[in-house]
C-alpha cells in the first residue's frame, strides 16, 4: 500500500509541473542577409542575398534577385558578379577569378527594391594571407575515439581566424556556411598565454 501511495504522489507532482506558455514574438522589419565566399583559389566565388524573416515564418527566407553586385580591390581590379541562372539570389564571379592575399576587397550591392529603406550596401575587408603548411598528419585520438587531422604551420603572432572545410572523395561536404568550422588562433599564437 505504501508503494502505491508513493507512486500516486509522484504522478500528482509531475502532472502539476506542466503549463502551456504562449510566447509572443513581435514581427520585425526585414534586414539584408549577405553570405559570401572569396579565397585565393581560382574558381567561382559567390555572394548570396536574402532577407530576414519572422521566427514563425514557415517558408525559406526570400532571396533577392535582380541586384547589381560588384567586387573591387585596392589595386583597381573590378568585376561584376552575375546571378546564377538556376540558384536565384546567388551571384558569382567568373571561374578564372581569384583573390590576392594582402589586397582589400570592397563589395558593393545595389538592390532593385529597398530593404529597410536602403538600396545601396557596401563593405570592405582585407584578404589576409594564410601561413604555409609544413605538415599534415592523421592521428587516432584516444580521448575522442576518432581520427584527428593535425596541421603544422608557422602561425603569425597576429589575431587571425581560420575556416575549415571538409572535402571527401573530391566532393565538398561543408558546402553551406553553417557546416564550415571557424576558429580563432587564441591558443596557437606564439605570444599567447593560456591565462588570458
Amino acid at each position: 500500500m505504501k508503494n502505491i501511495i508513493t507512486i500516486a504522489a509522484l504522478l500528482i507532482v509531475v502532472a502539476a509541473c506542466t503549463e502551456k506558455i504562449d510566447i509572443e514574438l513581435d514581427s520585425s522589419y526585414s534586414r539584408l542577409v549577405v553570405e559570401g565566399h572569396l579565397t585565393n583559389d581560382t574558381g567561382i566565388h559567390w555572394v548570396s542575398l536574402s532577407k530576414t524573416t519572422d521566427y514563425f515564418f514557415n517558408d525559406p527566407p526570400p532571396v533577392i534577385t535582380g541586384a547589381t553586385v560588384m567586387l573591387a580591390d585596392d589595386a583597381g581590379v573590378e568585376i561584376a558578379l552575375t546571378e546564377h541562372p538556376v540558384t536565384r539570389g546567388r551571384y558569382e564571379t567568373p571561374d578564372f577569378f581569384y583573390g590576392v592575399p594582402g589586397r582589400t576587397y570592397t563589395l558593393e550591392i545595389e538592390l532593385p527594391e529597398p530593404v529597410n529603406d536602403q538600396k545601396h550596401y557596401e563593405a570592405s575587408c582585407r584578404l589576409r594571407p594564410v601561413a604555409g603548411i609544413d605538415t599534415i598528419a592523421v592521428e587516432y585520438d584516444d580521448n575522442w575515439e576518432a581520427f584527428a587531422v593535425k596541421i603544422y604551420a608557422q602561425e603569425p603572432p597576429t589575431t587571425d581566424y581560420y575556416a575549415f572545410q571538409v572535402i571527401k572523395n573530391g566532393k565538398l561536404i561543408s558546402d553551406t556556411i553553417t557546416e564550415v568550422w571557424v576558429s580563432d588562433d587564441r591558443y596557437f599564437n606564439p605570444h599567447c598565454s593560456l591565462m588570458r
